[in-house]
C-alpha cells in the first residue's frame, strides 16, 4: 500500500448499523470510501447514494474486482464474518471486522493464519475499549490510583436500539446464543484490554425466570372473590379532600 495516497476502503454490509460506520469512515483523514456492497443491491445503492459513495455492488467478487479496495470494513451479520473475510483476504484485501471476529474459535484462528500468510491487515472493531469512561479507568490504573485489581464485575446495561425500534428480525434475536456474540463482546473486550488474553473461560447459565403473569391474570375477579371492595364516599375537610370507607 502506497503511504502517499489515501487508503481505499469498501464497506461490506448495508444493514442497520452501516450508516453510522460510513459516517465515521468519511471523516477519517487519509481514507477514501470507494464502494458499498450488500447482497441486497438496492439497499447497497441507497446507502451509497445517501453518503455520496460512487459505487455499489450486490456481489463481493465484483466489488473486489471493480472497486479495488485496499481494506474492507465488514459489517455483515456475525455468522457471515468468517466466509466474507476469507474471500477478501484470499483476494489480497485487508479486513476490518465488526465484532465478533467469528462465531467459532477455529474460524477466527484460520483467519488470523490466512492474514499472516498473505501479509495483510486483519482487525476487529472493539469500540467499547475507546469509550471515554473506559479510557479514564485505564489511565487511573496506569497511574496506580486504584491499587492492585484482583476482581472485576462487568455489567452491560445500555439501551438496545434494535429492541427499542422493535426490529425483531435482527440477527441477535434469531437464536439464544446470538445475543452473546452480539453484545457480550463489549465487556469481554474491555476485560482483555485490562488484563490480557483469557486463560480460562466458563459460562454459568442463570436459573430460568418464572413467567410474568399477563395483565388478564393479574386483574382481580371481583364477582367471584370473597372480599369485595367497600364503597367509598368523599368528604370535604378544610383545605383538603380525603376518602373514607363506610
Amino acid at each position: 500500500m502506497d503511504p502517499q495516497r489515501a487508503t481505499r476502503v469498501a464497506l461490506v454490509g448495508a444493514g442497520f448499523i452501516a450508516d453510522f460506520h460510513l459516517e465515521i469512515l468519511k471523516r477519517l483523514e487519509g481514507v477514501t470510501v470507494v464502494a458499498v456492497g450488500d447482497v441486497d443491491g438496492a439497499r447497497a445503492a441507497a446507502l451509497a447514494k445517501r453518503h455520496g459513495v460512487a459505487q455499489s455492488f450486490a456481489s463481493l467478487a465484483e466489488l473486489i474486482e471493480k472497486a479495488k479496495p485496499d481494506v474492507a470494513h465488514v459489517v455483515v451479520p456475525p455468522d457471515l464474518h468468517a466466509s466474507v473475510a476469507r474471500e477478501l483476504l484470499e483476494a489480497g484485501v485487508g479486513v476490518f471486522l465488526e465484532k465478533p471476529m467469528a462465531t467459532a474459535a477455529a474460524d477466527a484462528r484460520a483467519l488470523v493464519e490466512l492474514a499472516r500468510t498473505k501479509h495483510l491487515a486483519l482487525g476487529v472493531n472493539q469500540n467499547q475499549t475507546f469509550h471515554p469512561g473506559f479510557v479514564a479507568l485505564k489511565r487511573m490504573l496506569a497511574e496506580g490510583k486504584l491499587g492492585r485489581i484482583d476482581h472485576v464485575f462487568a455489567c452491560l446495561s445500555v439501551p438496545l436500539r434494535q429492541l427499542q425500534s422493535r426490529d425483531f428480525s435482527h440477527w441477535m434475536f434469531r437464536a439464544p446464543q446470538n445475543i452473546v456474540f452480539e453484545q457480550a463482546a463489549h465487556p469481554l473486550s474491555q476485560l482483555v484490554e485490562l488484563f490480557g488474553p483469557c486463560r480460562d473461560v466458563a459460562a454459568v447459565p442463570a436459573p430460568a425466570a418464572a413467567p410474568t403473569p399477563s395483565a388478564r391474570q393479574r386483574r382481580p375477579a371481583w364477582p367471584s372473590a370473597r372480599v369485595r371492595p367497600r364503597p367509598v364516599r368523599r368528604i370535604r375537610n378544610p383545605g383538603r379532600r380525603c376518602a373514607r370507607a363506610r
